[in-house]
């Protein structure tokens, strides 16, 4: 779609645009965050610099009074309709297999500048975000679990992160006409059209008296390296789609995050203000981190399988193949954390630890109300031409349960209510493997 920069759809509550320029996907592994801190802090600080440079400056041209007592609401300065405030900064996804990063070109270039970049894993393709605006609620959850499910079976790989007011879904450049074709398609049917869809396609999976739907995913858990040297693909090669097999055994297995989490937006008048309490979580993480990584599951020891909820499992090599070496499930399930910094012209959501709140400034952060328990799929690495995985870990919206999504370099997080906890991993595990998926930490 080249000169392509900016487009929209509308039809009803449904509202969705291809935000304009491009964006680089990567990761920093784990053992190298430490070593490129200064460029990771440096770039928070330009961020923040920058979010404030445009908000004055929006204040100025709208002619608001900066003496004035409040602030003036979005829509006073530009809001959601100008294309000129949209767009990505830079989104940092922060886990203990590493940090995922997608940055605009210029917070690209300040990484480059930094020598964080050279240490970095990167995909091979730029990518474009669509951006989807469908108000809070479990509607709104089922529409983009539809909309990535969609596009997995257009053969359209997809990321996928959910923010404080929007949803963002990323596609490779290559693959902007065909998903475009595909947003064209979900504004003419609205939203009451795709929830239609939904239902027949709910009511379609119970004639089907218990046949299920081909996964995409399970023979991709197979492929691949744990070291994410297959991540891309070009375009020239197709995009692949997986079929069950019933025979086949996956390394994949599910993790529950240990902590409560939120997702807060953050006032982008107060966004430097915040700096304090981001970087010394931030920093607290790399320090967790050090401690612990999640294993393969081959290298799970066997004597602690029966804790994690597994009676049989079929592993390729000893179970006790470098055991010695690895932290205990224990440790690793202790010293898991889960952090992401959202950062849009629009706005600023950050995914914290329920227990961090207290470390904001009093009134800075607007909460949703709600805390969120994340389900983490481990394993192996999944590589970008292959669809599936979004699609795979929304299953739990199929059964009423509410889902925020996070995709990161190598692997998706999905954010569910406690309550639904239960139903959402059984879900996910129908989807994977069955009952033969282990689950750790439920």
């Amino acid at each position: 779609m080249e000169g392509v920069d900016f487009l929209g759809w509308a039809c009803g509550n449904f509202d969705a645009s291809l935000l304009p320029g491009t964006l680089r996907v990567g990761r920093l592994s784990q053992k190298h965050i430490k070593e490129n801190l200064h460029g990771i802090l440096r770039l928070l600080v330009f961020d923040g610099d920058s979010m404030e440079m445009e908000y004055t400056n929006e204040l100025s041209s709208s002619g608001f009074d900066m003496g004035q007592v409040g602030s003036p609401s979005d829509s006073s300065v530009g809001g959601f309709g100008d294309p000129e405030r949209r767009g990505i900064n830079i989104m940092m996804i922060h886990d203990n297999s590493g940090m995922s990063v997608v940055a605009n070109e210029k917070h690209f270039a300040l990484l480059e500048n930094s020598g964080v970049v050279e240490n970095m894993c990167w995909a091979q393709h730029t990518w474009r975000a669509f951006e989807i605006h469908l108000g809070a609620g479990e509607e709104s959850q089922k529409i983009v679990s539809h909309i990535s499910s969609v596009l997995s079976d257009r053969e359209i790989s997809i990321l996928n992160f959910t923010t404080f007011e929007t949803d963002l879904i990323l596609v490779q450049e290559y693959q902007v006409g065909k998903s475009q074709s595909c947003f064209a398609e979900f504004a003419r049917y609205g939203v009451e059209g795709m929830l239609e869809q939904i239902e027949q396609k709910e009511e379609r999976g119970k004639q089907s008296n218990g046949n299920k739907e081909a996964h995409p995913l399970r023979s991709a858990l197979m492929s691949g390296n744990a070291n994410g040297t297959d991540r891309d693909r070009p375009p020239s090669e197709k995009t692949v789609r997986f079929t069950d097999d019933l025979k086949s055994k996956t390394n994949a297995y599910l993790q529950v995050l240990p902590k409560p989490l939120v997702l807060v937006q953050i006032g982008r008048n107060v966004l430097k203000e915040c700096f304090f309490a981001i970087m010394k979580q931030l920093l607290a993480n790399v320090d967790r981190s050090v401690i612990t990584a999640p294993p393969l599951l081959g290298c799970i020891d066997s004597d602690k399988l029966s804790c994690i909820g597994s009676e049989n499992v079929n592993g390729n090599r000893s179970r006790r193949e470098n055991a010695s070496s690895m932290p205990s499930m224990d440790a690793t399930q202790r010293n898991s954390f889960f952090w992401a910094y959202l950062s849009s012209k629009d706005e600023v959501s950050l995914v914290i630890e329920e227990s961090s709140l207290s470390e904001f400034p009093e009134g800075s952060l607007l909460e949703c109300g709600k805390s969120w328990i994340g389900i983490k799929l481990c394993g192996k690495d999944i590589p970008f031409h292959e669809t599936g995985v979004v699609k795979t870990m929304s299953k739990p919206y199929e059964a009423g349960v509410q889902t925020l999504n996070m995709s990161t370099y190598s692997t998706n997080v999905t954010l569910v209510r406690e309550e639904d906890l239960d139903m959402a991993v059984n879900k996910i595990r129908e989807a994977l493997n069955g009952a033969e998926t282990i689950c750790i930490g439920l």
